[in-house]
């Protein structure tokens, strides 16, 4: 949800300062590490966390974990 209000604060034209705050109630549920969940009780996936991370990029807060993340737990073939 909170990656989704970022993305929706950004494509609404709301204002700097409020895509701000979304951002970073979007980043203090970031894991130890790099990764997000889809629920707090669930482990770190690569869905939530990339969705994270492009919420994260669209509004101007790119996250070096996130990738780290997501690239340490790719499979050889590229999936997750």
């Amino acid at each position: 949800d909170r990656a989704f209000q970022v993305m929706g604060l950004k494509w609404a034209g709301a204002s700097a300062a409020a895509v701000e705050r979304s951002a970073k109630a979007l980043e203090a549920r970031q894991r130890e590490d790099g990764g997000w969940s889809q629920w707090p009780a669930m482990a770190p996936d690569a869905y939530a966390t990339g969705q994270a991370a492009y919420a994260l990029s669209l509004a101007g807060r790119p996250n070096a974990k996130a990738a780290r993340f997501l690239l340490g737990t790719q499979a050889t073939d590229g999936s997750w």
